[in-house]
């Protein structure tokens, strides 16, 4: 099994790749923002010092080893009202780490978004040129180009939706499975995938060690009140417990990807809704 690091082990994608990288028997090392932590790396910080870190150190001396890239700030909100800082974080600190990590022998997964296209009436492929309308997905963009222009081997994967059984869907099985009704938004759509189904596709990229841009996405766009109807039968609930929301929001990004190029690897396939719940359903009963 190839050593990996995951940058952003504290967060939702990053805590998930650590742990299933671990559960296969992977040397796995991963960072965190907080003060006191092994292998503590901050990205609002300089960034290269953590190349001295001695975990590191005895990490890479095992041979070709491959870091995910799952840090940084990944809310619209606080990107629209922080541009300058979070750019530090973003882009600026994420490429520096990135030159050192690549100069030092990894191999990049770079997890994007599908925030850096519009919505728009056709899905944007691997090929079509970014066209981000806020200022989180300016921000994902630039640090594309930022790594893509590295000399190294660099996958950008770009990500539609990731939902898991926590936060504001976790509140919902849990309302609804005790029989109150929620309320969910008819005019954001989404094209979802799944937690596990996301952590297996970013390792299967970083298994093939093939650099450029792959695009994972949701089979088909869907609103979040649909979404939130079809999860509730799939819990044994009254869909008619789902009440229809607004945010109001324009839409800030493409719902989803177009796969085409990406699916030449048998690897990275769409992910059904109906397959998406069903991983929710397992994740709540862990």
């Amino acid at each position: 099994m190839i050593p990996s690091l995951v940058v952003g082990a504290d967060g939702l994608i990053g805590g998930a790749l650590l742990r299933e990288l671990r559960a296969q028997g992977s040397r796995v090392l991963g960072t965190t923002r907080r003060h006191g932590g092994s292998s503590r790396l901050d990205l609002a910080e300089r960034p290269e010092a953590f190349l001295e870190d001695p975990a590191l150190q005895e990490l890479r001396r095992q041979g070709p080893w491959t870091a995910f890239l799952a840090a940084g700030i990944t809310r619209f909100a606080p990107c629209t009202e922080d541009p300058v800082g979070t750019r530090r974080i973003n882009v600026t600190n994420l490429v520096v780490l990135a030159k050192a990590l690549v100069s030092a022998g990894a191999f990049l997964v770079y997890l994007s978004s599908s925030a850096i296209f519009s919505d728009g009436p056709v899905a944007p492929d691997e090929l079509t040129s970014p066209s981000p309308t806020s200022e989180y997905g300016r921000q994902k963009a630039d640090a594309e180009r930022g790594l893509l222009d590295l000399e190294g081997g660099v996958a950008v994967v770009r990500l539609t939706k990731v939902v898991s059984a926590t936060g504001r869907i976790g509140d919902w099985m849990e309302t609804l499975r005790s029989g109150g009704a929620v309320e969910a938004a008819e005019d954001i759509r989404v094209a979802p995938l799944s937690l596990p189904f996301t952590v297996r596709c970013l390792i299967a990229v970083a298994r093939a060690g093939r650099p450029g841009i792959y695009h994972l996405s949701g089979s088909a766009p869907i609103t979040y009140f649909e979404f939130a109807g079809r999860l509730a039968a799939s819990l044994g609930a009254d869909p008619a417990r789902v009440l229809r929301g607004t945010t109001g929001f324009q839409a800030s990004s493409a719902p989803v990807l177009d796969i085409q190029d990406s699916t030449r690897y048998d690897f990275l396939p769409t992910q059904p809704v109906d397959a998406v719940l069903r991983d929710l359903a397992g994740d709540a009963d862990l």
